[in-house]
């Protein structure tokens, strides 16, 4: 269901319909890392961590950009 939800958020996000994908990447982010594949989760913070930042949302997008950066580390293939 996770590759679901980040596909649609992703799709959404490149057709710069932020608001609507961001309840999907919202979706993903919140399951253990463990339970995503790498890429969709590494494209869901990212993307959910830009989506925060065009909201005003600093602190909240800075933890997820956090956990972005440390989840690459623990995942070097992830990268799209």
């Amino acid at each position: 269901m996770a590759d679901v939800e980040g596909m649609m958020g992703s799709i959404l996000f490149n057709a710069k319909r932020f608001g609507e994908s961001e309840p999907w990447f919202e979706s993903v982010v919140a399951r253990e890392d463990e339970n995503v594949r790498p890429q969709i989760m590494l494209t869901s913070l990212r993307a959910y961590s830009k989506i925060l930042m065009e909201k005003g949302k600093v602190e909240h997008a800075t933890q997820m950009v956090q956990r972005a950066i440390a989840f690459e580390r623990n995942h070097p293939g992830a990268t799209p």
